[in-house]
This record gives C-alpha cells, sequence and structure tokens, in this order.
C-alpha cells in the first residue's frame, strides 16, 4: 500500500481532476495561471486544486494507473479481513465555515490548527479505490459532538459494510441525537 499522504495526495488530484470537468472557463482559465506559479512543495489546497483541474490527460493516465495497483493492493488485504474500520474524520462534528478561501479553512484536531481539506483524508481512502464505505455513529464527545466509525470493505461488496454497521448499532445503541437536537 501507497503511504497515507501518497494515497491523499493521489485521492485530491484525482477529486479536483474530476470536480474541474464543470468548472466555468474564467474558473479553468484562473487555476492555469495558479498552476503556472506552483512549486513542487506546495500542498496547499489550493494548489491541489490548480494541479487537479489542470491535469493534462497523460498525467491523469498514470494517477489513474497508481490507483488501479491500489484497487489490487485492496484486493489482497479483504482476503485476509472482512472490514476495515477507520475514523470518519480527524475530529468530531465541528461548526461550519463558510470562508471562501480554502486554505483559510481550518479545524481543530487534538489542539492543533489543520487545514479544513484534510478531513477528507479517511473519505478518500475508500473512495480512491472504488471501496464501499458506511459511516456509522459511536456515540457523542464529552461536548455532546457525534462521533462516527467508517466501515469500509470489499470492492462490490456493499452489504457487507451496511450488515456491519447494523450489528455495531446492536451492541453500542445506534444513532443518539445531540442533546441540543433531541
Amino acid at each position: 500500500m501507497q503511504h497515507d499522504e501518497e494515497h491523499h495526495r493521489l485521492f485530491m488530484l484525482l477529486l479536483r481532476a474530476a470536480t474541474a470537468l464543470r468548472m466555468r472557463d474564467d474558473d479553468f482559465a484562473r487555476q492555469q495561471e495558479i498552476a503556472e506559479t506552483l512549486t513542487e512543495d506546495d500542498m496547499s489546497d489550493r494548489a491541489a486544486v490548480a494541479r487537479g483541474a489542470t491535469l493534462l490527460h497523460r498525467a491523469w493516465g498514470n494517477a489513474n494507473e497508481a490507483r488501479t495497483k491500489l484497487r489490487y493492493a485492496w484486493h489482497e488485504f479483504f482476503r485476509r479481513f472482512d472490514v476495515l474500520l477507520t475514523p470518519v474524520a480527524a475530529t468530531a462534528a465541528f461548526p461550519h465555515n463558510p470562508n471562501p478561501n480554502r486554505d483559510e479553512r481550518t479545524v481543530s484536531v487534538n489542539g492543533k490548527s489543520a487545514p479544513y481539506a484534510e478531513q477528507l483524508f479517511f473519505a478518500g481512502l475508500a473512495s480512491l479505490s472504488y471501496l464501499p464505505a458506511t459511516a456509522a455513529p459511536i456515540g457523542l464527545t464529552e461536548e455532546g459532538l457525534p462521533v462516527g466509525l467508517q466501515i469500509i470493505g470489499p470492492e462490490d461488496e456493499d452489504p457487507a459494510t451496511i450488515e456491519f454497521a447494523r450489528l455495531l448499532a446492536a451492541e453500542v445503541g445506534g444513532f443518539v441525537p445531540p442533546p441540543a437536537y433531541r
């Protein structure tokens, strides 16, 4: 398997390439301008959007080949394990941040400020490789915020993750709305 950072960069590159298809022409032109100014070590969300939006087909093909190799690695993993359990995100629920500047959006992770886009890491773990994932509630924080668990399963085995979530709900009590929403 690829290292976590490489996996996340590949996910963000292909995600941003896919979402750029519906970009307006003037927005695409702006992304081209940004991409021309990027340094190789710029890993900001702004850079990820510009790189993905302006990705040449050959580079997309190479990225897609890397994704295919990951899919085969996951096939091997799921020969030994039924599901993989991960957090849904690096934090419990947090207040919405409507700031349109993606690089200024941050969340607190273990008391430190982290880029908002890093919350996509666990979703990308499954999504990049066509793996089904089911989010299940597992309780509330001390502050009453919901916490979830992501159940990832083998490709084309969606019923396995859903069944695991059903069994988990029987053990932990299922969804309990936060106090402010009861």
